[in-house]
């Protein structure tokens, strides 16, 4: 399963706490997780208090993607070439 969450700052504060409650306590599932968030500075920090869950997120800084670059990263999380 991938969750992909666009305009992660603007989810309401009940979505907030549930879908990072959820996802902090993800360990051995077979979950990919893409959020975008705009922020301002490159150190806006981790969204959905996911600096506490039990895998350590990666956070590339990145502009604006595509929608073919969207399905190229799908596919890998697919385990697809």
């Amino acid at each position: 399963m991938l969750l992909a969450v666009e305009d992660v700052q603007w989810l309401d504060p009940p979505s907030v706490t549930t879908v990072g409650f959820a996802l902090r306590r993800m360990d051995s599932e077979p979950i990919g997780l893409i959020c975008a968030q705009r922020t301002e500075s490159a150190d806006a920090g981790v969204p959905l208090d996911l600096d506490r869950a039990k895998f350590r997120p990666q956070v590339p800084a990145l502009g604006g993607l595509s929608t073919g670059a969207l399905h190229r990263i799908r596919a890998r999380a697919d385990g697809r070439p």
